[in-house]
């Protein structure tokens, strides 16, 4: 009895501990996104979006600081990478946040939520698509019906919302894979209702992929196991959020170890540690197995192709026994201004991959490369607003001036 005593005080201490290390982040990590803005003296809004196929996803707002008077502004869209979430735009010191710059620099800034993270967990039909079953119909999708439903669902409530033709989207790797996805399917889309697009460490041709979890997941076939014992929640788990937090904070240096083997190592820690907490408390988003299924697809055989379900499948599906290429030459029929933004520690996408995807783009893209940057610090970075966010907000500025075809409707009344 005394040793039960004796350990259960312990835990108790350890975890004064851990929280008592919040105050390092002015207690951020405990804060729900609302709270989080709200606190700075930022707007907040949730809205819920319903795509074509039923699904229902999270979409947030930062409109107007709350001091501020609410005048019409550009759209941007915030799309998030694999197995992330929303939330992660907004981990570091308030001022260093994209989002929060874009909004400063009097941006109407959205930030989405793909189906499957925990924060996009529904769907209207709750008897038969049930995120709740882990075997069930709810997690048969991968980046394919992202870029077939999500986006455009996002972007055409975005525009309802505000008024505005064009929305000027901002995408992490899985968000600009997305993106070329439904760009190389639908380029009239794009053209006709995207302002200008923001590549933040690109993501199309993988193949190349470095990183002891890529390799893991490649020669494990993990997640085609996990796929035929039909586990189809990979990782999306809500509530488990002050877990994390607790190991972030009890042992930062060393959870943060787990980092750079995945995304690349840096010379320099370019993420604040004491963030770590915050990060915790909202990583990782999770997906469906069936996507990260796809995504070992596109780093096992270097290609952009849809979700290959095998040749019986794929024939009911596509017609075809094999899986087929997206039309990526549709690229060049695109009429926006691109600009790409690669690091050259990105063990994901630097290279060849990120020259396969220039030589597809239409003439007159721009890009930069970032010395010493991991796949992750493009958002991460705690140095960002320093060295990469300016440019992305020279590239937006400058590309709002040359269009006037994307302002807001006269007649239209702000919501």
């Amino acid at each position: 009895m005394a040793c039960i005593k004796i350990g259960l005080i312990l835990l108790a201490a350890v975890t004064a501990f851990a929280y008592i290390k919040n105050s390092e982040d002015n207690w951020d990590s405990v804060k729900s996104p609302a709270e989080f803005l709200l606190s700075y003296g930022y707007n907040f809004e949730e809205h819920k979006v319903v795509t074509d196929d039923g699904y229902i996803l999270t979409l947030w707002r930062i409109p107007k600081k709350l001091s501020e008077y609410r005048t019409a502004r550009q759209p941007v869209l915030l799309m998030h990478g694999l197995l992330d979430n929303g939330m992660t735009w907004l981990l570091k010191d308030i001022e260093k946040n994209l989002p929060i710059i874009l909004e400063e620099a009097s941006y109407d800034v959205w930030i989405g939520n793909n189906r499957g993270t925990y924060r996009s967990l529904e769907h209207i039909d709750r008897e038969n698509k049930n995120w709740v079953v882990p075997h069930g119909e709810f997690w048969d999708f991968s980046f394919d019906e992202f870029a077939r439903y999500d986006l455009p669902a996002l972007v055409n409530y975005i525009q309802e919302a505000t008024g505005f033709q064009k929305v000027v989207y901002v995408g992490h790797s899985q968000g600009t894979c997305q993106w070329f996805a439904k760009a190389s399917i639908d380029p009239q889309f794009m053209n006709a209702n995207i302002a200008a697009f923001v590549g933040l460490g690109p993501a199309m041709y993988v193949g190349e992929a470095k990183g002891l979890l890529t390799h893991l997941l490649l020669y494990s076939h993990l997640t085609e196991v996990m796929e035929m014992l039909h586990m189809k929640n990979f990782w999306s788990i809500p509530g488990l959020g002050w877990l994390y937090q607790f190991f972030c904070r009890l042992a930062p240096e060393l959870v943060y170890k787990i980092v750079p083997p995945i995304v690349g190592h840096t010379k320099v820690n370019h993420f604040d540690i004491k963030r770590l907490g915050v990060m915790g408390a909202n990583e990782p988003g999770g997906t469906s197995t069936q996507n990260m299924v796809h995504w070992m697809q596109l780093m096992r055989y270097g290609q952009f192709k849809k979700f290959d379900y095998g040749k019986h499948k794929n024939k009911q599906i596509y017609g075809d026994e094999e899986a087929p290429h997206y039309p990526v030459d549709n690229l060049k029929k695109l009429e926006i201004p691109i600009f790409l933004a690669a690091g050259t520690a990105d063990i994901l996408i630097y290279n060849s991959g990120l020259d396969k995807i220039k030589a597809l783009l239409p003439s007159g893209y721009e890009y930069v490369i970032v010395d010493d940057y991991s796949h992750l610090d493009y958002i991460w970075a705690n140095d960002a607003d320093v060295t990469l966010y300016p440019k992305v907000m020279n590239f937006i500025q400058r590309s709002m001036e040359s269009q006037s075809n994307i302002t807001q409707n006269n007649n239209y009344q702000l919501k």
